[in-house]
């Protein structure tokens, strides 16, 4: 294995002090334009990569930020982590991005290890299976700033990015009351995770400000949203009395099963059985029929919670805001 090059390998075979390498290197601008011109084509042509934890631990102030995301593989949060890349980019920071798979126990082991590598801060969403916060209190023990996005932890103090789930279900099950539908069903996911609850209490709230009998209303609880969607709406539409005519669901993914099971009992949608989603990703333009959905500013999401941690970073506050960014109803073919 090549051992990685150096600023000292560059000096050397430039016959210039590693300082000036540093300079050049930085675009510093009391280094000549030749020799920056020089230190730069040389660093390129030998692969030069620069030590970011050693440079921070030399400036005992890290450039590093940890990001922890349930999954990579759903567009919601590649969009947030864009924007994350953007403004850490912008304010002179790197990103090292960990999975934590839903998994809790993987979740407390990628805070713990960004933790010893004395990132500056961490943005984390947390996992469906999320209900335990110690690692969370740890970090503050610690002071390592961090800040919470759209799966938030309301039991913590410490700043959050979110939308208003509560309005955005609200305001969907309105749509599905006005164009006439009288079983409204939803499958929601665990109740635990605030996102969830929220939509779950605004579709709530819909129903009841629309004299509905809540008590009649039926609610599927997906613990681990996508693997139990199908099965969940298969149990709506066969063992419901009565059987649903609409569905809203806590989420697009969630829609995606719901309806393929909709389709597979040979169900149309509208004019059987409506369904709406939540989120607004890619696929919902591109499945049949077009799904209705309530739109999520997911690079907004991620832009705010990196410009929130930076904030934190450059000044000492107390202040933990909870940052509430707006919904967007689509409404498509599908309800």
């Amino acid at each position: 294995m090549r051992k990685p090059i150096t600023i000292s390998d560059i000096a050397i075979k430039l016959n210039i002090s590693k300082s000036t390498v540093s300079r050049a290197l930085k675009d510093h601008p009391d280094v000549n334009p030749a020799t920056k011109k020089k230190v730069k084509a040389l660093a390129e042509a030998l692969d030069y990569e620069p030590n970011l934890l050693a440079a921070s631990l030399a400036k005992k102030q890290s450039s590093l930020i940890g990001v922890i995301l349930p999954e990579f593989n759903r567009a919601f949060f590649s969009n947030a982590l864009e924007g994350i890349q953007e403004v850490a980019r912008r304010n002179g920071y790197s990103v090292i991005i960990c999975q934590s798979n839903e998994d809790f126990e993987l979740e407390v082991l990628n805070t713990r290890m960004l933790a010893s590598n004395k990132v500056a801060g961490i943005l984390m969403s947390l996992t469906l299976q999320t209900a335990d916060f110690r690692h969370l209190e740890r970090l503050q023990e610690k002071e390592i700033p961090f800040v919470l996005f759209d799966r938030v932890a309301e039991q913590i103090d410490c700043p959050k990015v979110t939308v208003d789930d509560f309005q955005g279900a609200y305001q969907i099950t309105q749509h599905l009351i006005s164009k006439g539908y009288q079983n409204i069903a939803h499958l929601s996911g665990p109740l635990n995770l605030s996102i969830c609850k929220n939509r779950y209490n605004g579709f709530m709230a819909a129903l009841s400000d629309a004299g509905r009998d809540i008590a009649k209303a039926q609610v599927y609880e997906c613990e681990h949203l996508k693997e139990d969607a199908y099965a969940s709406a298969k149990k709506l539409l066969q063992l419901g009395v009565p059987r649903p005519d609409a569905i809203f669901c806590v989420s697009d993914y969630v829609a995606f099963e719901a309806m393929r099971c909709i389709q597979d009992l040979g169900l149309r949608i509208p004019e059987d059985v409506a369904l709406v989603g939540f989120t607004n990703d890619p696929a919902t333009e591109y499945v049949t029929p077009r799904l209705t959905t309530m739109e999520q500013p997911a690079r907004k999401i991620g832009e705010t919670a990196c410009e929130m941690l930076v904030k934190s970073l450059k000044e000492e506050s107390d202040e933990h805001p909870h940052v509430i960014l707006p919904t967007t109803f689509i409404e498509r073919s599908s309800s």
